[in-house]
């Protein structure tokens, strides 16, 4: 073992002083300065000895205050034996030069290692372990800092946000955060705002009073810097709160075809960035003092890092990031794509989150834009088989609709293409493919007749407004479209009962427009329609019965969508709560005896019914499979989904399946990623 050297003289320690490290003794203790020469000050010994503990936690916290030690002739650390004596302090007022040379080295040495940039830290990546409810539900934020998730979970059929700090393996729930959901923590760390319906609410973390803050929040959450909490409004652009509550007020205008969300500030630079939910959807930069806006790319979803870095998705399913200029509000250089495979919800909303420090955390699996889709059969079990292998097509999210003939032998489908929303036929199991009509408009939401001749199907191609009439059309393609209905709002669901008396329909409520969606019957021949399910909330995806003589549907009388029975078209004669928890996409078993639906753990429920004189009994509920998990379209509002001839098995709309029957489902944590975007933006 090399022996550790005197500076100013060129002494060497005696071996026996040498123990693990060299300028320790047999003990382990460091050796004092002092003892060696004499010369050197108790202050500068007791500094030195301090810079070589063992321990990191026992040396000084940096260069700075190791010099500051070193210049102040009264600093000690632990015992000095030398010393003694209280002349012992004015003893070293001339302190010799060969002594400062000790000081200096050392405290240069020390001075070097500390100034030191850190060397960079690895990419770590780690797959969370789902925790209970949290498989499905995907809305979720992380702390600026990196160090905490807010998740939404579900308990007992409720949702509410749990917190899960880095270095637990569990969540703890924050109370009053009941039925919350789209969490985002405060930049401090220590408040999350959430969603009950469209309200936005405010909880501490670690539990306390929750305070309401805003009553027209639909979604798309950011907590600024500057103190408040933006968010998209009823009117499809964002608008900001302050945190501590008072009035809203609006940040952002739209044009016609746009829709706002995302929305992210940095007051230090005087820019922010936002989604443009247009065609195509894209990422937009304001300068905040002048309100000019320019386009910066396509995407969606944009974070800013503390270090200038834009982070955006692609509904596709992936994450790019991009070295970002303030002063000309665009990319310095093209954005790279680090992640695929990132999940995307039906309304093309990906799952992830940037904290500002630059952790990564999103969840896995299909993606729902593009031509990814296919329709497959399910069977109970959840056993998928593709209905035709060889055939993808882009379902248009949200508007995606498959609906089965009664002989089950074709399919009508909604498919998105160049020219917008139409309705295709496809013969089972690998025939060809008919569009329905070539006219310009959106056509959606198709539903067979009963004798299986017609499809009728909701459409704006005749409106100035935007609003939607029912049509028919004979299957085959023969003929010319003609309009059923022509109320004075949109028509968006209907059915007619078997006997082709009534119709049901769910009238009002385009995206974002929300406790305006209401159901109504109307005899054939009549214009005037009736209540049926009409109250100052939202009724909607409804369901007749095979006899015409129910009516289920979704309702957010609790706050969050539930499934209800009626009769139809006698409403008033009762009414049943069928779900238990938050839960959507009713459809009746052509049996009649059994109602499926969804619930909030996307598990797809088969409830038992019982009807005689009149009443109306659910004798049990049980989940067959869940539907998130396999990549199947359940979005509310309206049932895309059909049940097969034998009541056995489902028609569905997968995304993102390629021909593989598994869709990963994961929830993953990058820690130091931007490591990894820098090495491969290349600064």
């Amino acid at each position: 073992m090399r022996a550790l050297r005197d500076v100013g003289r060129g002494t060497t320690l005696p071996r026996q002083h040498c123990a693990g490290r060299p300028w320790e003794d047999h003990q382990g203790v460091p050796v004092s300065a002092t003892a060696v020469r004499k010369s050197i000050p108790f202050n500068v010994d007791a500094a030195i000895r301090k810079a070589l503990e063992k321990l990191p936690a026992d040396r000084f916290t940096g260069a700075q205050a190791f010099a500051k030690a070193l210049a102040d002739p009264s600093y000690r650390h632990g015992e000095s034996p030398l010393e003694t004596g209280p002349a012992a302090s004015g003893k070293w007022k001339g302190i010799a030069i060969g002594a400062s040379s000790v000081a200096a080295a050392f405290a240069g040495i020390a001075a070097f290692t500390m100034l030191q940039p850190p060397a960079p830290l690895g990419v770590e990546r780690f797959s969370l372990r789902p925790l209970e409810g949290q498989a499905t539900n995907y809305e979720f934020d992380i702390s600026d800092d990196g160090t905490a998730i807010v998740l939404t979970i579900t308990e007992g059929g409720v949702s509410k946000l749990a917190v899960r700090r880095l270095g637990a393996l569990t969540a703890t729930e924050i109370s009053g955060t009941e039925q919350g959901l789209s969490p985002v923590i405060s930049p401090d760390g220590t408040e999350v705002a959430f969603n009950v319906g469209s309200t936005l609410k405010v909880a501490l973390i670690a539990g306390g009073v929750v305070r309401t803050v805003a009553d027209s929040a639909t979604c798309c959450m950011r907590w600024g810097r500057d103190g408040f909490i933006y968010f998209l409004n009823q009117r499809a652009s964002i608008s900001r709160v302050s945190a501590a509550g008072g009035p809203s007020e609006s940040v952002t205008e739209t044009v016609a075809g746009e829709q706002h969300g995302d929305y992210e500030v940095d007051a230090e630079h005087d820019v922010a960035v936002f989604t443009v939910w247009g065609s195509p959807y894209r990422v937009e930069a304001v300068r905040l003092s002048t309100g000019e806006r320019r386009v910066v790319t396509p995407g969606v979803k944009p974070f800013l890092t503390d270090d200038g870095y834009l982070i955006f998705a692609a509904v596709e399913g992936q994450i790019l990031p991009g070295r970002f200029n303030y002063e000309t509000m665009a990319l310095d250089g093209p954005a790279i794509p680090l992640v695929d495979g990132l999940r995307v919800d039906g309304d093309d909303l990906p799952y992830y989150q940037v904290a500002r420090n630059g952790t990564l955390l999103y969840w896995t699996g299909a993606s729902t834009a593009g031509a990814n889709g296919r329709v497959v059969r399910v069977d109970r079990q959840g056993n998928v088989t593709p209905v035709d292998p060889n055939w993808m097509f882009n379902p248009g999210t949200p508007e995606v609709a498959v609906d089965l003939s009664p002989d089950g032998e074709r399919l009508a489908v909604k498919i998105t293409g160049d020219q917008g929303d139409d309705i295709w036929v496809k013969q089972l199991p690998d025939g060809p493919l008919s569009r329905l009509r070539f006219d310009p408009g959106l056509d959606r939401r198709p539903r067979w007749s009963k004798d299986g001749r017609n499809i009728i199907f909701t459409s704006d191609r005749a409106s100035d407004a935007g609003t939607y009439d029912l049509w028919t059309q004979a299957a085959d393609g023969t003929g010319s479209p003609e309009v059923l209905l022509d109320l004075d709002g949109s028509i968006l669901e209907a059915e007619l009962t078997p006997d082709g008396s009534t119709w049901a329909l769910r009238v009002g409520g385009l995206s974002n427009v929300f406790g305006v969606r209401d159901l109504v019957s109307l005899r054939v021949g009549e214009t005037e329609p009736r209540a049926v399910a009409a109250e100052p909330y939202d009724e909607k995806g409804m369901a007749l019965s095979p006899d015409g003589k129910w009516i289920a549907y979704e309702s957010t009388e609790t706050g969050r969508d539930e499934i209800y029975v009626r009769p139809f078209p006698n409403s008033q004669d009762g009414k049943w709560q069928i779900s238990t928890s938050e839960a959507s996409n009713p459809k009746w078993a052509r049996s009649g005896r059994e109602l499926f639906f969804v619930n909030s753990a996307g598990e797809m429920v088969v409830a038992g019914i019982r009807t005689q004189n009149g009443a109306f009994e659910v004798t049990d509920r049980r989940p067959l499979f869940n539907v998130s998990e396999l990549g199947l379209d359940s979005e509310p509002n309206y049932t895309s989904w059909d049940v097969g001839l034998d009541d056995q098995s489902f028609l569905m709309i997968q995304f993102g399946a390629g021909g593989d029957e598994t869709i990963p489902n994961e929830f993953i944590l990058v820690q130091n990623w931007m490591e990894e975007v820098r090495a491969r933006l290349g600064n």
